[in-house]
């Protein structure tokens, strides 16, 4: 479902989070991720980020994230940087 990316100084990446189509709508994702920006938040960590699909910015803003930067792409899928200061 995720990974936990690189922890630099103050900083943390969150890499590959999904959840599965047919599970999606449930709140998992949710649990998920106010799970992890509480760990990080413990473990110092001042600023969160990662590459969030452009079809899911609307999620992640939810819970505080904001777009950082311009729209790019992988593999012809759109992406926009999203971080959140702790």
């Amino acid at each position: 479902m995720c990974g936990l990316g690189v922890f630099e100084g103050d900083s943390a990446r969150l890499r590959k989070f999904a959840t599965k189509v047919e599970c999606q709508g449930q709140g998992v994702g949710s649990l998920v991720l106010e799970f992890l920006i509480a760990h990080v938040r413990e473990r110092g960590v001042r600023r969160f980020w990662f590459d969030a699909r452009a079809s899911a910015t609307a999620f992640y803003e939810r819970f505080g994230f904001v777009v950082d930067g311009e729209r790019f792409y992988k593999h012809r899928v759109a992406y926009y940087r999203m971080s959140m200061v702790l």
